[in-house]
Order: C-alpha cells, then structure tokens, then sequence
C-alpha cells in the first residue's frame, strides 16, 4: 500500500459512494474519524465482528473464516461499525467503519465508506441540531479534538482569545479546510468552560474533590435533595471531636474536628 492510496485526513463533506483509506496514527483524536466529516449528526446503527486465521507463507497471505473467535497468535479479527445519517429529506445516507485488530492492537488504517441505501446519489439534507427552534440550518458536530482543546485552553484564556487563536492555527476563515475542526462559535467555547467549572467540583477555598472536606459536602448536598431524609448514614469518614482538658476549657473554645477513616465500628450503627 503507497502513501498515495492513504488520507491523512477525514474526508469533509463527503456525500457520494465513496470509499477511503484513512491512516489513524495521523489523526489529532481517532474520535475525529466519526466526529469531524461535516455530515451533521450520525445514528449508531450497529456492529459486527468477523473473525479469520491469517498465515503468511513467502510472502503469500492466506486467510481463513472462522465460525467464531479463536484465542490464537494466527486470529484477526475484522470491525464494522455501522452509522446512518440524520436526514429531513428522506434519503438514507450510510457510513461504514472497518478496522482490523490483533491481539487486542488495532492496525493504524480504518476503511471508510460512504454510501446511500438504494445506490443512487441524491441530494442530501441534514436535520437541524435537535435544541435548534429558530430554524432549519444543519447541524454540524466539532471535532473531539477540536472540543478537547477548547476544553484545555479555556481553563487558562479567555473564550475570546481561544476562538482567536484556534482560528488562526487555521490561516483563517478563507483558509480552513475543515470547519469542523474550529470553534462553531464563541458561545460553545463558553459552554465548554461552563462545563469545566462544574466538573471540577469544589476547587474554593482549598477545598477540592477527592479531598475528605468535599466527600462530606457532596454527601451533605446529596441529603439535602431527598425527601425523607432522616440521619446521614452513609459518610465515607468518621468524624469525632476531641476536646481539650478543663484548664483549657473557655467561652472561645472550639471543637477540634478530626477525620478518621471509615470502619465497621460505625457508632451510629451500634446504637
């Protein structure tokens, strides 16, 4: 196989019976394989396996169908993800992943099929992004690797500047060649950060996740939204206050609270 056989990109906006060989290791994120074509939203349609016994003699490759996988060396075993197209024109557009893995590694070369269903090329509409109301422009999905930046840069700058600069790594709009590999707009950098922020939990006041601190707060908030909610029983820490002696005892006092791990002597649980 040459070089000039082979994509090092996902082909854009592909919408006839074709059929490409993609090399993988190319690829910022293999999930742009499936996320960054410009063909809107795509429905999971299934998955198939096929399995082979595979021999190499001088040179000649033979292989063999197997009924059923086969723990061997010789086993290879031969992908299909199957998608079809979300349309508002009634025309069924499929698309086809094939990948070949060994040994639980995947060859860096996947076969990529576009096809439609009766075999006719038809003009092709896309459906509109399901929360869209206002009106009927076609969705179009960013790139995984497109979002895992937006999502790594808007922890530092600003979503202004992100958008900035991921355009420009592009030469621009006159010059990107896939879109999909771009901020669709500011506001998704916006949400993207957004969701940053809620995903990290508690980061105030030192106060972080994984820490005994927030465990308890988490569990306290969990409580609080549920309708009977009696004691709280499931705290993954013991907590127990000391106090000092009663030369120390004052009007300031205040307890000491010490976090232990948590073990069967539960003293909520004994009682």
């Amino acid at each position: 196989m040459s070089k000039e056989q082979l994509c090092f990109s996902v082909p854009f906006k592909c919408r006839n019976n074709y059929t490409f060989l993609v090399d993988t290791s190319s690829l910022k994120d293999e999930k742009d394989l499936i996320s960054a074509d410009g063909n809107g939203k795509w429905l999971w349609d299934g998955r198939t396996y096929c399995y082979y016994e595979v021999h190499c003699l001088e040179g000649d490759i033979q292989a063999k169908y197997l009924q059923k996988k086969v723990h061997a060396i010789t086993t290879y075993t031969l992908k299909r993800t199957y998608w079809r197209a979300e349309t508002v024109s009634g025309a069924w557009f499929r698309r086809v992943v094939t990948k070949l893995e060994h040994l639980s590694l995947q060859f860096p070369v996947a076969i990529l099929q576009y096809f439609f269903e009766n075999g006719e090329e038809e003009e092709l509409k896309l459906a509109p992004h399901g929360n869209r109301k206002d009106d009927s422009q076609p969705y179009f999905r960013t790139a995984s690797s497109a979002m895992r930046d937006m999502s790594e840069r808007s922890k530092l700058q600003k979503p202004k500047k992100v958008e900035h600069d991921m355009w420009k790594e592009q030469e621009g709009m006159a010059w990107v060649e896939n879109t999909c590999e771009v901020p669709r707009n500011r506001q998704q950098i916006y949400d993207v950060k957004r969701r940053n922020v809620a995903t990290s939990h508690c980061a105030i006041d030192g106060v972080t996740s994984g820490s005994e601190v927030y465990d308890i707060i988490a569990i306290f908030n969990e409580h609080q939204r549920r309708k009977n909610k009696g004691f709280i029983r499931d705290h993954p820490h013991n907590i127990q206050a000391s106090s000092p002696g009663n030369e120390e005892c004052g009007r300031n006092w205040e307890p000491q609270v010490a976090f232990v791990p948590w073990s069967s002597t539960d003293p909520c649980k004994e009682r």
